[in-house]
């Protein structure tokens, strides 16, 4: 169970600095000119792995987590939500 455990937190590390890197919030990190508390990584689960079809499930969820970190900006994002609460649910 410790290989495994041991395991998995060195995926879990590496997810990490993939979403750093693909988000480049590593440059965050040096300049720390951005608020801490974007940098959350907890947004994954590591306790569902079974199988290599959920490691890759989780790689692809993670890679998408870190582009919209990029290229998301949440200002833009609201300033164009509609004012009509049911266009917002479309």
């Amino acid at each position: 169970m410790k290989k495994e455990d041991n395991l998995k937190e060195q995926f879990k590390q590496a997810l990490i600095s993939t979403v750093k890197v693909i988000s480049e919030e590593y440059k965050t990190d040096i300049n720390l000119k951005k608020n801490l508390s974007s940098n959350n990584y907890n947004f994954f689960e590591l306790d569902n792995l079974n199988n290599k079809q959920d490691y890759i499930k989780l790689r692809a969820e993670t890679d998408s987590e870190a582009l919209k970190r990029k290229f998301s900006n949440n200002l833009v994002f609201n300033k164009n939500l509609p004012k009509n609460n049911s266009c917002k649910s479309l």
